[in-house]
């Protein structure tokens, strides 16, 4: 048959497309050119077809050694072993993606190729690249490709493209978040990200650099000034040094939060007893201790929720009970039987969601669970079960949506790796194989903290070197009581924050700071817990602009509005997602709170 269709091919040069059919018991006698009919032509096809089967799917084209640059390469294939005598190539290539179109690569004669080597030139670098190549028998018949090469990855040369600013949005009036996506054309390996903030017109210029190892998309800088103009520059640098800039210029809003303080209650302290909750005035000097709950069994843990005025309590039996901060009613919402955490050790509220979580240790084992309920003790679930030792603080921030805790540094896997800080988001659902908790800190000798929700950030002891440290939710690390006179942190049990003063207890004492504004230096007093409630192992301040409630600075997307005669339909989008923030605070703000509407409302017009 080999010889039938050399004698074929030889004899007759197709010229017309068929349909095709099965090549069965006909024979094909050769005929001199120029006397096709329709069936030869069909015949034709069905021996083209045939061939096609003998020669399979042809081996993929190979990279010629030595022959890679960054913007050409070479090429080579295997011809075919039949003897074709109209036997010619094409050659493909595609950018090596799920997506990518194959495109056919001219040659330089705008004809296919009768060779089996081909140099590919205007190529991207660092780029990879497949190559296919199309085997063309005869005219008019489309080509049969072989299989696809493995990927190519041209040679690095040149600067990176500048990154895309996808969004740029404030998140309160002194806190931008911006999100981009990486070079379109690195042209090597990136290294980090570089940004420029400036405050126009004239005004220094803050620079970010963030490693590529960081896998960053986004950042948030705090601290900004209200209504101020800025502009944002952010360049991507590989190996051979910084590439072009992406630029952008935004104002900051205004607040939107009330100034007047006479509005607002005066805060208060929240202390944990041994056997007893109380309040006390930020002055410990001022007002006597106000019970709020008094046990015979030890308390473990507690939280509030200032909105609903209620304390939730951990007694050492296990239960779970809600008082109220003023009236003092008390309820069991969670028996320790439906518990099921013989230990409990830390409560923390979501006042957003009206969520109550839960740590406590596992039954019959060294384990230790995060467990949610709402604030009722109802809907009960484990959302990580995977603690591996009993954490140093614990804490849960709608407004940033996620979970923190700190696990000691002598923890040998609180997630695949040592003690540190760690985040889980909070739109994490019952556990099943994930999602992880993310190092925020690692394998430090780390202490209680709180965090500060309107700045994005997180306030935590350092035990060892005795100090503060702000960490933002992007891992920026500032230490910022280096100024403190014979600081006292590296005993703090617990650390709560308000107006710029930290105050935490040792167990046996509470200490507050006063600030030096001549000296620039900050003090702390150290004030004796009554023995009737020592150790007190926790305190916070209680106070609505510690559990505050986000109101969205950036408009609405894509508004639309359709008029009636007398109606008009109204439809929008909410804003952007945050870059840095967990996606329950970008996903589930309640809508009355808010201030996010239907996607569709109906207005009635004048």
């Amino acid at each position: 048959m080999i010889m039938e269709a050399k004698t074929t091919f030889e004899s007759f040069t197709p010229v017309k497309w068929a349909a095709p059919r099965q090549l069965k018991n006909t024979t094909f006698v050769p005929q001199t050119r120029g006397s096709w009919d329709a069936n030869s032509v069909i015949v034709f096809f069905d021996l083209v077809v045939y061939i096609e089967g003998l020669i399979g799917v042809p081996d993929p084209p190979t990279l010629i050694s030595d022959s890679l640059k960054s913007s050409s390469l070479r090429l080579s294939w295997e011809g075919s072993a039949l003897p074709l005598p109209y036997l010619v190539f094409t050659v493909q290539r595609r950018v090596f993606s799920r997506t990518s179109q194959w495109e056919t690569i001219p040659s330089s004669s705008q004809q296919p190729l009768n060779t089996t080597t081909f140099t590919v030139q205007t190529l991207k670098p660092y780029t990879e690249y497949q190559f296919r190549i199309g085997w063309i028998l005869a005219n008019d018949f489309p080509p049969y490709y072989s299989r696809e090469s493995n990927p190519i990855e041209t040679l690095p040369k040149g600067l990176p493209n500048p990154p895309e600013i996808t969004s740029i949005q404030p998140i309160s009036n002194t806190s931008v978040s911006v999100t981009w996506l990486p070079p379109s054309q690195p042209n090597g390996r990136l290294i980090a990200y570089i940004l420029k903030l400036r405050k126009l017109p004239d005004g220094h210029i803050i620079i970010k650099e963030i490693p590529i190892s960081q896998n960053p998309r986004g950042y948030t800088f705090t601290g900004l000034q209200p209504i101020t103009n800025y502009s944002l520059e952010i360049s991507a640098q590989n190996v051979e040094g910084e590439g072009g800039t992406a630029v952008v210029n935004f104002v900051t809003p205004q607040s939107s939060m009330s100034n007047d303080i006479s509005q607002k209650p005066e805060p208060k302290l929240l202390l944990q007893g041994i056997r007893d909750v109380y309040v006390q005035h930020l002055d410990l000097l001022l007002d006597p201790d106000v019970y709020v709950y008094n046990s015979s069994q030890n308390i473990s843990a507690i939280a509030c929720h200032y909105k609903y005025k209620w304390v939730f309590i951990a007694t050492s039996e296990g239960d779970i009970i809600r008082t109220g901060l003023i009236n003092n009613q008390n309820l069991l919402i969670l028996r320790k039987d439906r518990l099921d955490l013989p230990v409990v050790s830390f409560l923390a509220v979501d006042w957003l969601h009206n969520q109550l979580y839960i740590v406590g240790k596992k039954r019959q084992s060294s384990n230790w669970s995060i467990k949610r309920c709402d604030l009722n003790g109802n809907n009960l679930i484990t959302i990580y079960p995977y603690l591996f030792e009993k954490p140093i603080d614990f804490a849960a921030d709608p407004y940033t949506g996620y979970l923190y805790w700190v696990s000691p540094s002598s923890s040998t896997q609180p997630n695949r790796g040592g003690g540190g800080l760690f985040k889980l988001d909070l739109n994490s659902d019952e556990f099943v194989n994930g999602p992880y908790p993310i190092p925020v800190i690692e394998g430090q000798d780390l202490g209680p903290f709180i965090v500060d929700s309107i700045n994005y950030r997180i306030l935590i002891v350092h035990k060892s070197r005795n100090t503060v440290l702000a960490v933002s939710l992007d891992g920026d690390i500032t230490d910022i009581r280096r100024n403190t006179q014979s600081p006292q942190f590296e005993n703090a049990l617990s650390i709560a924050w308000y107006s710029g003063i930290f105050y935490w207890t040792t167990g046996q004492s509470v200490v507050i700071e006063e600030y030096n504004a001549d000296q620039d230096s900050y003090y702390q007093n150290l004030y004796d817990v009554a023995k009737v409630h020592q150790p007190c192992t926790r305190l916070m301040v209680v106070h609505p602009d510690l559990q505050p409630i986000p109101i969205p600075m950036a408009p609405p997307q894509r508004v639309q509005v359709i008029y009636g005669q007398t109606r008009a339909r109204v439809s929008w989008r909410p804003p952007p997602v945050i870059s840095g923030l967990g996606t329950f605070i970008n996903l589930f703000v309640p809508i009355d709170e808010f201030h996010l509407f239907r996607p569709f409302q109906l207005l009635l017009l004048p």
